[in-house]
């Protein structure tokens, strides 16, 4: 059989081409030129455990992390060794993630391939993500199960398919399990539960979802149980509660008279002003938080402390406290969300010196972890050197090779307000993408509340959200052309 090109396509498939090339050279010469990842503080929890795995201990996970991504690292490091399989898979989930966006903008518009491969390449190669995929941190994993349940539950929606949504609901389950922020997945099913209870078709796709998602979540809430002694995905939500909220706790009215005297110390007049830095209540040395957590007494049941501690402050004060939520919300989603700094996951966190300082910290207990980096610290300078060949530190246009990603950086920074611009313009035009839209709105705005009311706005929590504003965006895009008649793209 002759295999015939037409050539009025020749050109789109030059260019399909030229983009999945691109892509992959990209990602292929950051895994070349930075052998090692890069490490935060955060993520030494992540390790602890699969360190600890690696050299034939338990499996000992903090209560503060979910169970999916430490599980990932401990399997690939017990199997493979150095970090270069880590980084290697987590690259190729940064692609996946981009593909699975392209094939629901396909799923949503299937008329219109330049522009799916458009979002594709743009998705693929955003500077954070890139970056967060060569870091040990959670937010690659989890992007790329939320945007895989989100195309088996409209795959499901769309092609009528259950069964894709009993897949949808478990993995909503592991991307629960890898980061608390899944919860809006779950809320914006909830709500289109609500709004289309008229429908047996979508009643039925929900029923299945949630199916599959309790069927996931069930082996994970016993283990807890188990093995980490609660019920639930983690236990950091009430150290975040009290850390944004400690501000408004009337110290007077803490029924308990030793936690109350614990914490008369910092809710006098000269030093009350202090607990508006919710980063040093939650993590300063003389802090509340930390002294409390160094308190014996309450060692054991301290996350209930923190809740109810978070919970007074917040009754105490509440239109004060959901004050600041919906201004940090607000915040978080037009500008951190999207963040203009184009090499920064946080501020002074992957400089290579103190990434390599910081894995030191974290594998005292076990110093042979240590020969899993290709790079020492006496050898940072050189890394350094090696680094800035490529033009990777920063991605600063130097290099017309990275002139499309340093360009994303900027066009990314702009995107939330249109985004959501097209969103809301979608629900009145294209009744094809109006379940979507909401579906992708609700969870925007559900995981900006969770990171506002966690009291941080971190800029990398924002990057799994990333695909769902382009997703928006490039969907307004083809519905505008289509809508006022403008000619098609290739």
């Amino acid at each position: 059989m002759e295999l015939s090109i037409d050539p009025r396509h020749l050109a789109g498939w030059i260019l399909i081409c030229a983009i999945v090339g691109y892509v992959w050279m990209i990602h292929g010469i950051m895994l070349y030129a930075l052998p090692d990842p890069f490490f935060t503080p955060d993520s030494g929890d992540y390790l602890h455990g699969a360190l600890s795995y690696y050299f034939g201990g338990r499996l000992d996970i903090p209560i503060v992390r979910g169970l999916t991504y430490p599980l990932f690292l401990a399997a690939i490091l017990r199997r493979t060794g150095p970090f270069e399989a880590v980084l290697f898979i987590q690259h190729l989930l940064a692609i996946f993630t981009a593909m699975l966006a392209a094939g629901i903008h396909s799923l949503l518009n299937p008329r219109r391939p330049l522009m799916t491969m458009a979002l594709f390449m743009v998705v693929a190669i955003a500077p954070r993500a890139l970056l967060l995929s060569h870091s040990i941190l959670s937010e690659c994993l989890f992007a790329t199960l939320q945007m895989a349940a989100l195309y088996a539950f409209i795959g499901a929606v769309h092609k009528n398919r259950p069964s894709w949504a009993v897949l949808g609901g478990g993995l909503t389950a592991l991307a629960l399990n890898t980061r608390p922020f899944a919860l809006a997945i779950l809320a914006a099913m909830g709500l289109l539960w609500l709004g289309y209870h008229r429908s047996s078709r979508i009643q039925k796709v929900l029923a299945a979802f949630m199916i599959g998602f309790f069927v996931m979540e069930a082996p994970f809430l016993i283990a807890n149980r188990v093995a980490r002694g609660f019920w639930g995905n983690e236990k950091v939500g009430a150290f975040y509660l009290f850390g944004n909220l400690a501000e408004y706790l009337d110290v007077t009215k803490v029924h308990d008279p030793s936690l109350r005297l614990k914490l008369a110390p910092f809710y006098t007049p000269e030093a009350k002003p202090r607990l508006r830095d919710k980063a040093w209540v939650r993590y300063a040395p003389e802090g509340p938080a930390v002294t409390l957590q160094n308190d014996p007494r309450w060692g054991a049941h301290l996350d209930d402390v923190f809740s109810l501690l978070g919970w007074q402050a917040f009754w105490n004060r509440p239109w004060k406290a959901g004050r600041d939520v919906i201004r940090l919300m607000i915040s978080f989603l037009a500008v951190e969300s999207m963040a203009p700094e184009i090499a920064q996951v946080e501020p002074k966190e992957v400089t290579l010196q103190q990434s390599i300082d910081e894995y030191y910290k974290f594998t005292a207990a076990h110093p042979a972890a240590r020969l899993l980096l290709k790079f020492q610290p006496k050898q940072a300078q050189a890394y350094f050197q090696r680094v800035n060949a490529y033009h990777f530190f920063p991605f600063d246009g130097d290099n017309a090779f990275w002139l499309p990603a340093y360009f994303l950086a900027f066009l990314s920074y702009f995107l939330a307000v249109p985004a959501f611009l097209a969103g809301i313009a979608l629900l009145a035009w294209a009744p094809r993408c109006r379940l979507p839209v909401q579906l992708f709105i609700t969870i925007l705005l559900g995981q900006g509340f969770l990171a506002a009311a966690g009291g941080t706005s971190m800029r990398r929590y924002g990057v799994p959200m990333e695909p769902l504003f382009f997703l928006l965006f490039f969907l307004g895009i083809s519905h505008a052309l289509r809508r006022f008649s403008l000619p098609r793209p290739l």
